[in-house]
């Protein structure tokens, strides 16, 4: 529909879709909904008590408040426009689908992770392969699976932490980091793509195999306590710190 008002009063579960795009979107107590929501940039949300999203997936646009919105490692979130999310917390979602848009974390308290699960193909199963996730002050964890940036998909993070636990790659897309941190863990490639490098140190999550076509500068390195090996494939050389890996 477009415009009107959605209001639901009392608690329930929604397993089918709610159109809401363009119109208020109102709860007065605690409402799940375990289908689709959709919503845009012209939506007016109206959060008496938590929404939660467990198992469901959120179709989003413009700036949009979570703190009082709840998911899992099986909610969806699925961009119809750009769109910048805030919450006072950290939260969790399984899927991204970008559909050519970018998604930003609006504060340093919008911590993401994104638990991919276990993929056979190796890929991030983190929805369409094309738009942009700018993290900017807020950190990204991958869990799961690994987590593969293919071409058309770009990730930015201007000053937090980015953290693949499972394992990462640069394959075909863009990894641009500054005043971050990068920490790895199982393996991390570079396969085509473009990997920017500013300001950013690297930490280890257990011991790590490396392997880049192209050489990279990270300023800061801490192992913790774990070993990094750079692959006899490894055409790039790495630098950290005052201490390179040729």
């Amino acid at each position: 529909g477009t415009g009107g008002k959605l209001e639901f009063k009392s608690g329930g579960t929604a397993p089918g879709t709610i159109n809401a795009r363009n119109a208020v979107f109102k709860i007065g107590s605690a409402y799940a909904v375990t289908g689709t929501l959709k919503t845009n940039s012209t939506t007016t949300w109206g959060l008496a008590s938590n929404l939660d999203l467990s198992g469901g997936t959120l179709e989003l646009g413009g700036n949009v408040t979570l703190d009082n919105i709840l998911t899992d490692n099986q909610t969806t979130f699925k961009l119809g426009e750009d769109a910048t999310v805030t919450r006072n917390t950290g939260f969790t979602i399984g899927d991204l689908e970008f559909e050519s848009y970018t998604l930003t974390l609006g504060s340093d308290t919008t911590d993401l992770t994104i638990d991919i699960g276990d993929s056979s193909d190796n890929g991030t199963d983190s929805g369409s392969p094309s738009g942009t996730l700018a993290t900017e002050l807020a950190d990204l964890t991958f869990t799961g699976g690994f987590a593969d940036l293919t071409a058309g998909t770009t990730l930015s993070s201007t000053g937090g932490k980015i953290t693949f636990k499972k394992g990462g790659a640069v394959n075909g897309g863009t990894l641009n980091l500054t005043d971050s941190t990068l920490a790895i863990g199982v393996s991390f490639k570079k396969t085509g793509g473009t990997l920017t490098l500013s300001g950013t140190g690297l930490e280890l999550l257990s011991d790590v195999g490396l392997s880049l076509d192209s050489a990279a500068a990270f300023d800061s390195f801490d192992p913790k306590g774990f070993n990094l090996e750079l692959s006899s494939t490894s055409t790039g050389n790495v630098a950290l710190g005052t201490l390179a890996l040729t």
